[in-house]
């Protein structure tokens, strides 16, 4: 639903690392290699000469590349162990804190992921990106009003971060203060598809009778929009059958073409 800096969540596939012995082999003995068994083990290493000439900052780079290919190929656990592992070798290493951040967030290790994102911020203060990821993140967790506060920080740098307006029109929903919220979603979407949005969101919190006025709006100013149709349909048939209103699952929240979403 929430939309953060990259693309999808990574995938869990089984990862091949490159018979690289200048990296992988030496990211080994430097105790960079990966923890996870079913990965494969390196067999091709560097002399014990070659690894007593690296210095830490070569170390490091090393530890930094590995928890690349680990964070890409969808092992957060040993990717973290890696950026870690990297910032031991070097302090002054730039983004580290952003991706672990990232990570820990999810992980659902949330105490570090707050403080990572508090120490990614002292590294880089007012950086839009990070301060979206920061608003993604407390948004993820149904804290609000602190998901618009960093949200709204964001958009005040960057008044074109697609995604961060996208999160700030979730983060007022969750506060049910659908009219802000429209408006944020309108600023990126289309007429049509900011109601989309609110209306799904109306209906995830229960709000039904105004959840459907929303998504009717939806569907008169464009037809074919499926989301709304669905969610009407949904509410219908909780209405014939009496249930209590709980909420429409994973509403389907309408981006422009060009935001990267996470789930």
């Amino acid at each position: 639903m929430y939309s953060r800096e990259s693309s999808t969540r990574l995938s869990m596939r089984r990862f091949a690392y490159p018979c690289v012995a200048s990296g992988i082999a030496i990211a080994a003995l430097l105790g960079c290699q990966p923890s996870n068994s079913n990965l494969p083990a390196v067999s091709d290493r560097p002399s014990e000469r070659a690894v007593h000439d690296l210095q830490p900052a070569d170390s490091a780079t090393v530890c930094l590349s590995t928890a690349r290919r680990l964070e890409q190929s969808g092992y957060p656990k040993e990717a973290i162990a890696q950026y870690e592992r990297a910032r031991q070798f070097n302090q002054a290493l730039p983004l580290i804190s952003r991706r672990l951040a990232v990570l820990y967030d999810r992980e659902g290790d949330d105490a570090r992921a707050a403080a990572e994102y508090g120490k990614a911020l002292d590294e880089q203060p007012g950086d839009p990106d990070i301060l979206n990821d920061e608003g993604y993140f407390y948004a993820s967790r149904a804290d609000w009003v602190m998901a618009e506060k960093y949200l709204r920080a964001a958009i005040a740098v960057n008044p074109r971060l697609t995604r961060a307006w996208i999160n700030l029109g979730i983060a007022l929903a969750g506060q049910r203060r659908y009219a802000d919220s429209l408006v944020a979603f309108s600023t990126v979407v289309t007429a049509a598809a900011a109601r989309s949005n609110v209306g799904l969101l109306m209906a995830q919190q229960g709000d039904d009778v105004q959840a459907e006025d929303m998504l009717l709006q939806a569907i008169s100013l464009d037809p074919t929009l499926v989301p709304p149709r669905m969610a009407l349909d949904e509410l219908a048939a909780r209405k014939r059958s009496g249930r209590t209103p709980a909420g429409i699952r994973s509403p389907q929240i309408q981006k422009p073409s060009n935001a990267a979403s996470v789930p």
